[in-house]
């Protein structure tokens, strides 16, 4: 069954109740197509597009639940890019300051849970595109303040990578990263541009090495 999000002839009435409708075809067992979800960015929804977009689709997220396939075997790598930005950075460096779109340029993203209206004690997790990036257009962005000898720990990814006797190692360009073994989740502290996982030996000061 077909949903307008522009909410034209639509049960519920689309727009920020699409989701209305999405919860009475999954409970009945009925497929479901989105027509143009495009509505946020054409009708100029506030604060600004990236939290609106976000936004939108928890909401959907929430209705039938998100499936996101990462890949099984090393290596790993995403810089966060979602096809299109403000800036271009490679290693660190701004080589474009113009705005862009290319879908081909779309990395693996993270799992992350929209906040609405986070409290004073909640630490925001989101892609931005508007700071500097180490390569590419995106990173990841932690906001808020942690009280002094206060842990944070939130997960950017969700795979099921097997680890065999050799060493995994972490690379990133900013922040301190934990790989727990237990629960395939990634942790994540202050900011990062990039993530990439590999095994084998290798030697940087950028690196956390964990054997399993």
């Amino acid at each position: 069954m077909g949903i307008d999000v522009f909410g034209r002839g639509t049960y519920g009435g689309g727009k920020w109740t699409t989701n209305v409708a999405l919860d009475v075809l999954k409970k009945d067992d009925v497929s479901a197509a989105i027509f143009a979800p495009g509505w946020v960015y054409e009708t100029k929804q506030p604060p600004d597009f990236q939290t609106a977009q976000n936004h939108w689709w928890s909401l959907v997220e929430k209705s039938w639940g998100a499936v996101k396939f990462y890949p099984e075997s090393l290596p790993f790598y995403s810089n966060f890019d979602q096809g299109h930005g403000y800036h271009i950075s490679v290693e660190g460096g701004q080589v474009s300051d113009a705005p862009w779109n290319n879908i081909s340029s779309q990395c693996f993203q993270p799992f992350l849970k929209f906040s609405g209206n986070p409290s004073p004690d909640t630490i925001e997790v989101f892609v931005d595109f508007k700071e500097a990036s180490y390569r590419g257009g995106g990173n990841i962005t932690f906001k808020g303040t942690l009280e002094e000898n206060t842990d944070f720990t939130t997960r950017i990814f969700q795979g099921k990578l097997l680890l065999g006797a050799v060493p995994l190692h972490i690379t990133h360009s900013k922040g301190i990263l934990y790989w727990d073994l237990h629960s395939s989740s990634l942790p994540l502290q202050m900011k990062g541009h990039q993530c990439f996982l590999h095994p084998g030996e290798q030697t940087n000061s950028q690196e956390n090495s964990v054997k399993s």
